[in-house]
Formats: structure tokens, sequence, C-alpha cells
């Protein structure tokens, strides 16, 4: 993953020159915390949650791309099974028109003969 070198040493350092303390190791007069390796385990591991985020992330996203296709394809379903339904209603009310106007002049007939038949002059 990572890998850390030591600089060589610009000039040797005695071990109590920070305040007084003294120290384990040194680089460029810098100390080197006491736990070194503790910090970088505990970012490793926080490189490792960030790597299975990642991977996570990159896994939704395909699945959401692979979501969004299929709902696509139930969009274009839907649109056409509209457009089918449209043509039925417009095909239906067209029918229902001539239809209604046939038994309009059925009923207007039947009234008529009923009216005269029955004496009722004026119709």
């Amino acid at each position: 993953m990572f890998s850390y070198k030591l600089k060589p040493l610009s000039k040797p350092v005695h071990m109590n020159t920070f305040f007084g303390q003294k120290r384990n190791f040194c680089w460029d007069n810098q100390p080197i915390p006491r736990d070194f390796e503790k910090t970088f385990s505990s970012l490793r591991e926080k490189l490792q949650e960030i790597e299975q985020l990642r991977s996570d992330v990159q896994q939704s996203s395909v699945q959401a791309a692979s979501r969004c296709s299929e709902l696509s394809g139930y969009f274009n379903e839907l649109e056409k099974n509209t457009e089918i339904v449209g043509q039925h209603l417009e095909e239906l009310n067209r029918l229902w028109k001539e239809e209604g106007k046939k038994n309009q002049d059925i009923i207007k007939d039947a009234c008529h003969k009923l009216i005269k038949g029955f004496g009722i002059y004026g119709a």
C-alpha cells in the first residue's frame, strides 16, 4: 500500500534535544510521535474504509443505472399502452356518438308513433 522511509539526518541530533524530553527517533530535527505505528495503522484502516465506500458507491451507481434502464423500458411500454388506450377511447367516443344518434332517431320515431297512436295531434 504505502511505504514510508526515514530521510537521512542532515546532522546528528541528540536524544535530549527537544525540551529536555527523550525521543526515540528523529528526522530533519522533528520528533517521531510515540504512537507513529498506531497513527499509520489507523490511517490504513480509514483508507480501507474509504476504498470500501468507493466500491459500494460504484456498485450502487451500476445498480442505479440498471434500474433506470429498466424503468425507462417500463415508461416506454406505458407510453405505448397510453397511445393504444387513447385510440380505443376515440373509437368508443365515435361509436357512442353514431349509435347515440341512431338510438335517438329510433326513440323519436317511436315517440311519434306512440303519440299518433294515442291520437294526440300536433305532434
